[in-house]
């Protein structure tokens, strides 16, 4: 039998990929997916890992093998695994020594706050071996097996002994497992999130060497931590007696730790020894038929109605003075914040967050001006007809006043605005940490303020149907036609999308929309409910500029245009929030036809591209060369001219302490030769 090409093994692997996918919400609760997912991806031979899935799955045994991947993975990072045996003192300074006092993973120094500290890479997992002490051979076999899967055997086997103790090891003759070569200096802090997963460490190879490259991975609205070092195992640090195994079984099981942190919040069940069957915590589907939780949203309260009354107090007499001016301070303003909070650049659009709670957003983009009124006028709007909560608007200065204040001559309009802040945090980084009666939660409120949105009525533009908040053209990542209206019909706004003439593209309401709402526009935040247990409820919606009227269908399309980057869970709430809205499946799919061939063009043109930059940059690259080595046959010559130069010098000189001396007996000489005056003797 022929051994299977790459090729083949790859799309093995592909396969259980995507039948885990499919037993989401149906057999395995969410993130039970997450841990099998990333069982296969990170497993030191993928193929083998995903035959131990695919044999575990058709044995019905999905959630008893997420319990053991879950219980292996515990053992590292939890009171399952132990701290390896105290070093003495003379080893923790030959440590330090090795590592040249200084973190490893951020190449600091410690602090009085945060000291270094001799810590082990990973505690020792000697529950892996429990199974024997208990006399519970099964669970041992299935423990073992999946780290032979994951593993290899060889790995595995050599992590079993050294979960065994250094005794044992001793005893197998290999002394070098444990002891200081599971060590390193870091500080006290890092090594905290080193043992969470919170630092990803990525293998790769120079030379033939194994290097590991240091990362943040990051879930929710965690702090990165800065001044990371490039690589451990290379470059500044020596690391010749850090045992390379400890790395790499870190490495490949730091995503799996987080998801176990997000599992012990929302669905502690699926961590139980043994395994949970999905009848033990009732239905789990992705997307239930149920109805969602009643939401009437929340009234406009009298504090901050108040609040509203006295910006509008102190911001009118603000307002009459002249652009110019107020542009001067915003700068002023926007340095200050630059240095006291967090600065945002996305394509071409800044923000910068003021210390008084307001935001400042300064565009450079090349759009027309109206771009970033209209989100300006759309707040107004907003705020005029719903309660949904978005920035309250303050000012906007556009056009020739900006550009003169800021010294601004040459390139694109630009516009200032100012705007107040929301709270909470984007949810597309607390999403992973919602259970589904969260994103219920979520849904349900989603839900209302789209249905509030919707009832906005159109006096702006009553002849142009379809057009943004001022009654002008549109500006949206989905309309690549030069033409973007305004639109008289639906039937009209067609004709720039592929396959004008579809039935799915006709016969809608036109309603008020968003224009670009998905998870990372969406604010959010945990609240205490009355019961006292944890909520989730929407603190805000922003990136309002692609805002206007569109057919009804838009903003379920446009929201899962980006369906790979913002993941299934956004799918699945958007899904839900539009269940009761209306069928749009079909538009949908008319839809990914014409991101399917978006993407094919991008790729075409991308490729052409590339081959052109290629033939450009190969001539460059040629003319580049001939000028350095023009340049350096030009500073060799230059420096053979100085070094005759100096030897002409030299010369010069010996003759003239040749003459001085012949002439020391004169008193004072005037030698013409040299044409120098000479005073010898006293003076």
């Amino acid at each position: 039998m022929s051994r299977p090409t790459k090729e083949e093994e790859q799309a093995e692997v592909d396969s259980v990929i995507a039948a885990i996918g499919e037993a989401r919400g149906r057999i395995l609760r969410y993130p039970s997916e997450y841990l099998l997912y990333y069982f296969v991806k990170n497993a030191k031979k993928p193929v083998e890992a995903a035959r131990y899935v695919e044999r575990r799955m058709e044995a019905s045994e999905s959630y008893l093998m997420v319990s053991d991947w879950a219980y292996i993975i515990e053992c590292t990072v939890t009171d399952k695994g132990t701290l390896p045996e105290p070093l003495a003192k003379r080893q923790k300074e030959t440590i330090k020594e090795r590592d040249r006092g200084k973190c490893c993973i951020t190449g600091s120094k410690g602090t009085l706050c945060d000291p270094l500290i001799v810590a082990p890479v990973l505690k020792v997992p000697r529950g892996w071996r429990a199974g024997l002490d208990k006399g519970k051979k099964k669970e041992e076999d299935r423990i073992s097996s999946m780290l032979f899967a994951f593993f290899g055997r060889p790995f595995a086997s050599w992590l079993l002994i050294w979960a065994m103790g250094s005794e044992t090891a001793s005893k197998m003759g290999l002394s070098s497992v444990g002891g200081p070569n599971s060590h390193w200096l870091v500080r006290k802090s890092v090594a905290k999130a080193f043992a969470r997963g919170t630092i990803m460490l990525e293998s790769t190879r120079v030379k033939g060497e194994v290097f590991y490259r240091i990362r943040n991975q990051l879930l929710g609205t965690e702090r990165r931590l800065d001044r990371l070092s490039r690589f451990v195992l290379g470059g500044r640090t020596n690391f010749g007696q850090v045992h390379w195994r400890f790395l790499e079984t870190h490495a490949r099981l730091s995503m799996s730790m987080r998801y176990i942190e997000i599992a012990k919040d929302i669905a502690p069940e699926i961590l139980q020894e043994g395994g949970v069957s999905k009848l033990s915590f009732g239905l789990v589907d992705v997307a239930p038929e149920l109805p969602l939780p009643l939401f009437e949203g929340e009234p406009r309260r009298l504090p901050v109605l108040m609040r509203s009354f006295l910006t509008k107090a102190l911001l009118a007499p603000w307002l009459v003075l002249p652009a110019k001016f107020r542009s001067i301070v915003y700068e002023k303003m926007r340095f200050l914040g630059k240095k006291l909070d967090t600065h945002y650049h996305h394509r071409g659009c800044n923000w910068q967050s003021l210390p008084v709670g307001l935001r400042l957003q300064f565009h450079t983009a090349d759009y027309s001006i109206h771009f970033y009124e209209n989100e300006f006028n759309t707040l107004r709007l907003i705020r005029q007809h719903t309660t949904i909560p978005v920035a309250q608007p303050l000012d906007f200065v556009a056009g020739p006043e900006a550009e003169k204040a800021n010294g601004w001559t040459n390139g694109p309009s630009k516009q200032l605005s100012l705007i107040t802040n929301l709270p909470g945090s984007s949810l597309d980084l607390c999403i992973d940490f919602m259970s589904m009666e969260h994103i219920n939660e979520i849904a349900a409120q989603l839900r209302h303020y789209i249905s509030q949105l919707r009832r906005i009525p159109q006096t702006v533009n009553p002849d142009m149907a379809i057009c943004n908040s001022l009654g002008k053209s549109l500006v949206n990542p989905r309309l690549q036609n030069p033409n973007r209206g305004p639109f008289r019909d639906e039937r009209e706004f067609s004709q720039t999308l592929m396959f004008p003439d579809d039935p799915s593209r006709r016969g809608h309401k036109v309603v008020f929309t968003h224009g670009g709402l998905n998870s990372r526009s969406i604010l959010v935040d945990r609240y205490v409910r009355s019961d006292g247990t944890t909520g989730w409820k929407i603190t805000g919606i922003v990136n309002w500029r692609s805002a206007g009227w569109y057919p009804e269908y838009w903003e379920y399309t446009n929201s899962l245009y980006m369906r790979k980057k913002l993941g299934a869970r956004h799918r699945d709430l958007m899904r839900i929030v539009f269940r009761e809205f209306g069928d749009y499946e079909e538009e949908l799919k008319i839809e990914k036809q014409c991101w399917d061939l978006d993407g094919k063009e991008n790729t075409q043109k991308i490729q052409k591209l590339n081959e052109e930059c290629f033939v450009q940059n190969k001539k460059l690259m040629k003319e580049y060369r001939k000028e350095v080595m023009q340049e350096y046959l030009e500073s060799i010559k230059k420096k053979q001219v100085n070094e005759d130069e100096d030897e002409d010098e030299d010369d010069q000189k010996e003759v003239k302490e040749k003459d001085l001396e012949k002439h020391a007996g004169d008193g004072e000489s005037d030698d013409e030769s040299l044409g120098l005056h000479v005073v010898i003797g006293p003076y």
